[in-house]
This record gives structure tokens, C-alpha cells and sequence, in this order.
């Protein structure tokens, strides 16, 4: 029986026994940090495989500054391999955290670390998994907070339906900021409860941070931008002349088709790279 959003782990310690590498869903390292009673909980998903993850120093040092942060607990979740997927998908046990073996579900935030592009597809077997919707449009107040931030940040438009928001730039710079705006804000509620949008709102004005839902785009049928508009409605231009070389170019390709692809596929993060950090949802 699961109780207090925690998995079954009798259960789990039997599913265990049926894996390749148990130890990769253990937790229990030395240097681990449990945080019982914090009022808010950040869920931490490397998506890829715990020793891939465990790797990224950059784990480790938001694990310290994110947990440094008072009442407030970070704890880690890595896309677990097929053998115990299966498992997972045919016993109903949805994500789990390392730490406290919390559904990742039941935490206040969820930050994945995009490092390389060949892990955004474990993004959204992961948010499945954890039985949040794809969609961040679909995912309502009783869910987590779902932001994303690394390298692959730079270019946020492929995964820009699946995410609340970004973190441009360095993480462990903003990332207790973040934190703390969500533990204060549940602190001023009569329920302890915090709304998604008003949360969504506030960390918006923080620099480096953009939020996909308060930009506009129109498509044509074939997939290319045909009007781009900023939270207050203003058209945005990129303009459509690129120059044109007089003599032959060793990386050919450079013309139209490599401008209007350009615009495509990176129009609001080139254009609003220094706006969206002050900006403000309409």
C-alpha cells in the first residue's frame, strides 16, 4: 500500500532482484542528503542512466547549493534502463526519487538538465513514466513545476510545448532563487498551496529566464513561421536579405532556405534573448 506519495518498497525491493544493476535505484550513497520535514521539494532528473548522471559534476553541485537552501529538499531521479522499465510499466510503479522514494509526481518542482539532444526523447518517457501529462498546458496546479536548464537550454524551442520555463545560464546561480520564491510563496498561503501561474509569473522577472507560454507563433501548413510576436504583442522581424557571396563559399548552403530555416527553427530565442529575461506575461 502506498502511502504518504511513497512507492510500495517491498514491492520495489522485489522488483530489484530482477534487474541487471539494483544498485542503480537504491540510493543510499555515501554523502546523501534526506530532508524529512522541507517544505518544498525539488526533484532533480538527470535523463539518462544513473552512472551517466552521476558523471555530470554539475549534478553534484546543484545537489549542495539546492540543498543548502533552508526547508527546501533536492532529491534525484535518472531515466531508469529498459529491464526496469518494463517492471515499472507492468507493476504500476510510476518515477521514483532516490533520496525518499517520493512519486515524482507528488514534488513541487521538477528540473531536468538538458546535456545533449540525444536525451529529450528519455524526457518524455520519463515525464510518462512519473504519469505527468506530456504537454506542459495539460498539467495542472497539483502537479510539479517542470523547467529545464544545461547546455541544450540555448536552444529551448524543440522542447519548448513540454516545459514551464528555462533556465538561460548557469543553474546553481538561479536555481536556489528559484527555490526559495517557491517556498515563500507557499509560506503566504492560507492553504500552503502555490499557483502554477502565479508562480510562473513571478520567476519571469528574473533574468535568464524564459517562459514559453508568453510568446505567440503562427505556423504555415509546412511547418515555417509566418508571424512572431512578443508578450505584448509586438511583431517581430528578422529581416529577408541575407547577403550573397560574389565568389564560391566552402560551406555552401548559405542563402535563403539557410536564413528562413534559421528563423524557424531559433526565431524567439534569437530575437529575445536579451528581452525575455526582463519580460513580464501580459
Amino acid at each position: 500500500m502506498i502511502t504518504n506519495n511513497m512507492i510500495d518498497k517491498k514491492k520495489l525491493d522485489a522488483m530489484l532482484k530482477r534487474v541487471v544493476k539494483p544498485a542503480r535505484y537504491i540510493g543510499n550513497e555515501t554523502n546523501l542528503i534526506v530532508k524529512d520535514k522541507a517544505k518544498v521539494r525539488f526533484a532533480f532528473a538527470f535523463p539518462d542512466m544513473y552512472e551517466i548522471g552521476m558523471s555530470y559534476v554539475g549534478l553534484q553541485i546543484l545537489y549542495d547549493v539546492i540543498n543548502s537552501v533552508d526547508d527546501v529538499a533536492c532529491e534525484r531521479v535518472f531515466a531508469p534502463d529498459t529491464d526496469m522499465e518494463e517492471l515499472m510499466r507492468a507493476e504500476g510503479m510510476p518515477l521514483f526519487s532516490l533520496e525518499t522514494k517520493r512519486e515524482i509526481a507528488s514534488f513541487d518542482l521538477l528540473g531536468f538538465t538538458l546535456q545533449y539532444e540525444m536525451s529529450f526523447t528519455n524526457i518524455l518517457n520519463m515525464l510518462d513514466l512519473a504519469g505527468l501529462p506530456l504537454a506542459a498546458a495539460d498539467r495542472g496546479d497539483d502537479m510539479p513545476v517542470v523547467m529545464a536548464g544545461g547546455p541544450c537550454a540555448y536552444n529551448p524551442e524543440p522542447l519548448a510545448k513540454f516545459f514551464d520555463f528555462f533556465i538561460i545560464g548557469d543553474g546553481e546561480l538561479i536555481q536556489p532563487e528559484l527555490c526559495k520564491i517557491y517556498r515563500d510563496m507557499k509560506d503566504a498561503s492560507p492553504e500552503g498551496r502555490v499557483s502554477k501561474s502565479e508562480y510562473i509569473a513571478e520567476v519571469s522577472k528574473l533574468r535568464g529566464i524564459y517562459v514559453p507560454s508568453h510568446y505567440d507563433v503562427e505556423y504555415n501548413d509546412d511547418g515555417k513561421v509566418t508571424n512572431r510576436v512578443d508578450y505584448k504583442g509586438n511583431p517581430i522581424d528578422f529581416g529577408n536579405y541575407p547577403l550573397e557571396s560574389v565568389l564560391d563559399l566552402h560551406h555552401v548552403g548559405a542563402g535563403d532556405d539557410t536564413l528562413d530555416d534559421a528563423i524557424d527553427h531559433f526565431s524567439k530565442w534569437l530575437e529575445n534573448h536579451t528581452e525575455w529575461v526582463e519580460s513580464s506575461p501580459s
